[in-house]
């Protein structure tokens, strides 16, 4: 428990968002990104058990190096996912019914799927989210976070997400803003590129530190440069169409949720991904 309540509540909104979806043809739900996404994704399955979900089907590498206190007795497994070989390299899905939920009388079972994104040519990915789309309830996007200057992060929404924005799929597609780092530099930003300059260790195992971010418009970057790009190719009133998870509020502050040496990726908690199944929830407004 935390604060005096049991991670039952910290699971209300993925409940709302899941039953949503299971109503709501072709009833899936796709995560696209990169290893942030891939936590973002492990951490709804898991939730997704806790929440009565029973597997009828599933594929892919699934697992995540920071489940801490997680129980892993379900037995998680490594087979390639059939079917996607033509659009697809990185693929895993979830296919699940609940016992107490009815799902669309269109819809078999519910379906979590994940696609972790590479490069490819730029019509591959235009037809790769074309595709995705049209099978998707709905399609959380993110993508940047490995990207360490401007020049860099621009050239990777224009590769990447702006195929996604050309479907003009504003009633599936959503964003989900970039988490923040928390390495200890010397600028308060917690950027992992900030840390690096330093060139020393910093921490009394040798290893990278982690700590607060005094910088928060630093630490924020990318999501600024995301506003600036995606006004630019839409204008302001279509750019405001894209609805947009942000949970960076709160993870601005927990720096407490990462294990040295990785100050990128967040522990499970259902009380820490609460926060971002809520602004999930909050975006489709359910």
């Amino acid at each position: 428990t935390k604060g005096g309540r049991s991670d039952q509540h910290a699971l209300e909104p993925l409940d709302k968002l899941l039953r949503h979806i299971a109503v709501t043809p072709p009833c899936m739900l796709t995560l696209v990104g990169d290893s942030t996404t891939t936590d973002f994704f492990v951490a709804t399955l898991l939730g997704a058990f806790r929440l009565g979900w029973q597997r009828t089907y599933w594929c892919g590498q699934f697992g995540a190096s920071y489940l801490h206190g997680e129980n892993l007795s379900v037995e998680l497994i490594n087979a390639n996912c059939s079917g996607f070989s033509k659009y697809f390299t990185q693929v895993w899905m979830l296919k699940a019914a609940h016992p107490e939920v009815a799902l669309h009388p269109k819809c078999k079972r519910l379906s979590l799927l994940l696609h972790v994104l590479d490069s490819t040519t730029v019509r591959m990915q235009q037809q790769r989210a074309e595709r995705l789309l049209w099978g998707s309830t709905y399609l959380l996007l993110n993508w940047g976070l490995r990207k360490n200057d401007k020049p860099r992060l621009i050239t990777a929404f224009n590769e990447v997400v702006k195929p996604f924005l050309d479907t003009r799929r504003f009633d599936k597609l959503l964003w989900r803003t970039t988490l923040p780092q928390h390495f200890v530099s010397h600028d308060g930003s917690g950027l992992w590129a900030a840390a690096k300059k330093v060139r020393k260790k910093v921490d009394f195992r040798g290893q990278w530190a982690c700590g607060p971010i005094t910088n928060v418009p630093a630490s924020n970057w990318r999501n600024i440069e995301f506003s600036k790009w995606l006004r630019s190719q839409l204008g302001p009133e279509e750019a405001s169409r894209l609805r947009q998870v942000d949970a960076n509020e709160y993870f601005v502050e927990r720096y407490d949720l990462h294990t040295a040496p990785d100050c990128t990726h967040y522990l499970y908690s259902p009380f820490a991904y609460f926060h971002l199944w809520d602004a999930f929830r909050e975006a489709l407004k359910i």
